[in-house]
């Protein structure tokens, strides 16, 4: 019957964050520039640490000079010493050449295939611009002057390691990984946990410890689906607590009637004519109360039905024209007559006299009606303690107010007070009879033609509740049928 209390979704949706993507998007691209930046610095580290190797090389190169221009004029008596000399650049030094002549013949090698020759212009560079007799003729390879007596006979093309990317994707790939293993590693700490916590609170909750909450506290969309669900099971537990508080109410108030027609039926068969007669008054009491509190939960429950459902399960109302004035003045009559000993005093200043209003006459009297047994519920009785109705025009409306000078309600209760079964005082509540549905049946019987219901109180001083109610607008007429409750 009761719904949980519901926010407008302007109300509701807090701004949109962005912080959790963002936060995602500024890891990966961190990762990308760590990355690369650790990559650059490894080459530069590695080029750094690659010119003293080739400064061996070449210098052991030139102190090969003699065999290598033996190999190339193709003298035999050195052959045996050239091949120790290049098994030797092979197995220590990982160094790996071609020896050509000027006119591009192969004179030596000790790789296959072996490196392809440098081009004519190379070769005249290398001796003219370069008298050291070096020059960078590839990715890797560099072209060593051979001379026999100062003058330039040949060239050795060098290569002092193995293939170089070899060793970059060695040195690299763990790099990267590493970077990726730490990006994942903070991800799974920013993102795994909460979700953890969320998830063993979501499973507490349909375990039915409706005490749990999550305790994620973020300013991201997961801190935002962690409120949601704090949220959620806050309210589910004052929905549930409404309940309990519901069942204890109804059979406290239908425990004390139900006693006294017992107690008048048994002395109806006692034959006493004029004490059953005085019990039967007793009895039609009880009933009458007896229905007003069933009445009210099943009205109250139609309204929220309707408010599920939307316009298609809507409560229908009956709006006819109605003079505000007289409305009130119904009201205020059938509350004296249940409550005699309570004063009323009705105001209607000049410019409500003759307002109207279009309403249904039954909701909204009713409506009213709770809201002045309210008042003289949680009033004392005697001098002072009399209850102010009054009435008063407003642009596009009227407003009425009911001012008591009873307990007051509490600060922190006074949000509750519309809502089902929500009573301030709940000692007292019981004393007074009810189950708190007479203010939240009138707010929503207001809000349902329109207006609205407010509600001010200070404790020991007394409270006054507000209802606005649009006047009829002047293109309308007559009774406007079929109208829903929205």
């Amino acid at each position: 019957m009761a719904r949980l209390p519901t926010t407008p979704v302007a109300e509701r949706a807090p701004r949109r964050s962005r912080r959790l993507l963002l936060w995602l998007y500024g890891i990966g691209i961190i990762t990308m520039v760590a990355v690369a930046a650790t990559m650059i610095a490894t080459r530069v580290f590695r080029d750094r640490s690659r010119r003293p190797i080739l400064a061996r090389t070449v210098m052991a190169v030139a102190g090969a000079n003699d065999l290598f221009a033996d190999a190339i004029e193709g003298v035999a008596a050195s052959r045996a010493a050239l091949d120790q000399t290049l098994t030797r650049f092979e197995r220590d030094a990982e160094v790996a050449l071609s020896v050509y002549g000027l006119d591009g013949h192969l004179a030596t090698t000790n790789i296959t295939p072996a490196f392809p020759p440098v081009p004519s212009a190379e070769q005249e560079r290398l001796s003219s611009e370069h008298p050291g007799g070096i020059r960078r003729v590839g990715p890797g390879l560099l072209a060593v002057a051979v001379r026999r007596q100062g003058r330039l006979i040949g060239y050795a093309v060098v290569r002092p390691r193995p293939p170089p990317h070899r060793r970059e994707l060695a040195v690299d790939v763990p790099i990267a990984l590493a970077w990726i293993g730490l990006a994942s590693l903070l991800l799974s700490r920013r993102l795994g946990r909460p979700l953890e916590r969320i998830a063993a609170a979501a499973r507490a909750f349909g375990n039915g410890d409706l005490s749990v909450r999550t305790g994620v506290s973020r300013r991201d969309e997961i801190g935002e689906v962690a409120r949601s669900f704090d949220e959620m099971s806050e309210r589910i537990g004052k929905l549930l607590e409404a309940q309990r508080e519901l069942l204890a109410s109804v059979s406290h108030e239908l425990r004390t009637p139900l006693a006294r027609i017992r107690v008048a039926l048994d002395l109806a068969e006692e034959g006493d004519e004029m004490t059953a007669r005085g019990s039967l008054r007793d009895v039609t009491a009880d009933l009458t109360e007896i229905e007003t509190l069933i009445d009210d939960i099943f009205s109250t429950a139609r309204m929220e039905l309707a408010s599920l459902n939307g316009p298609q399960g809507a409560v229908p109302l009956r709006r006819v024209e109605l003079r505000v004035a007289d409305l009130l003045e119904r009201a205020v009559t059938r509350t004296r007559a249940r409550a005699p000993e309570r004063v009323f005093r009705l105001a209607v200043e000049p410019g409500a006299a003759d307002g109207v209003i279009d309403a249904d006459p039954v909701w909204v009297r009713r409506a009213l009606e709770n809201i002045l047994e309210n008042a003289h519920k949680y009033s004392p009785t005697g001098p002072g303690s009399d209850v102010a109705v009054s009435v008063r025009g407003a642009p596009g409306a009227y407003v009425i107010e009911v001012a008591d000078r009873g307990f007051g309600i509490a600060p922190a209760d006074v949000p509750r007070v519309f809502d089902p079964f929500f009573r301030a005082d709940r000692s007292r509540a019981r004393a007074k009879g009810g189950v708190g549905l007479g203010l939240a049946l009138a707010k929503r019987v207001i809000e349902a033609h329109g207006g609205r219901i407010e509600l001010r109180s200070r404790l020991d001083e007394g409270t006054t509740v507000t209802v606005t109610l649009p006047a009829r607008s002047a293109g309308s007429g007559g009774a406007l049928r079929g109208q829903h409750i929205s």
